[in-house]
């Protein structure tokens, strides 16, 4: 007899987006930092921080995506695949040169990567 996945097309699609794009946000808030300007007036601050605008903007979109899987899933496997945000993060910066990559973070994107593997794969014997 077949066990049936205990991920849906959908869920898969809902975890990989929220990889994706809080990894970007976190990209366009490292390149926005770079030339962060900080001001009294809100309005200034908006039009000369646009990058920085736009990487807190797109983590509201993960943030929801998460409350939807939290309505199916654990918190503990929700978030121990949300964490394959800081496997792709470091990876995206590098190609996107705002970053170098040394032996410590090969290290820890490895840990990372078995873990989130470990307890996926733990979780879906539950």
């Amino acid at each position: 007899m077949k066990k049936k996945s205990m991920f849906t097309l959908i869920d898969i699609i809902l975890f990989i987006s929220i990889t994706i794009i809080a990894s970007i946000a976190n990209v366009l808030l490292k390149i926005g930092s770079g030339k962060f300007i900080s001001y009294i007036n809100p309005v200034q601050f908006v039009t000369d921080n646009l990058t920085i605008l736009l990487g807190y903007v797109l983590y509201l979109i993960p943030l929801f995506l998460t409350v939807m899987l939290y309505k199916k899933f654990k918190v503990s496997l929700v978030q121990t695949v949300a964490a394959s945000v800081y496997i792709l993060t470091p990876s995206l910066a590098v190609i996107v040169g705002v970053e170098n990559l040394n032996i410590y973070k090969v290290i820890g994107i490895g840990l990372i990567t078995t873990a989130v593997i470990y307890i996926v794969n733990l979780s879906s014997k539950e």
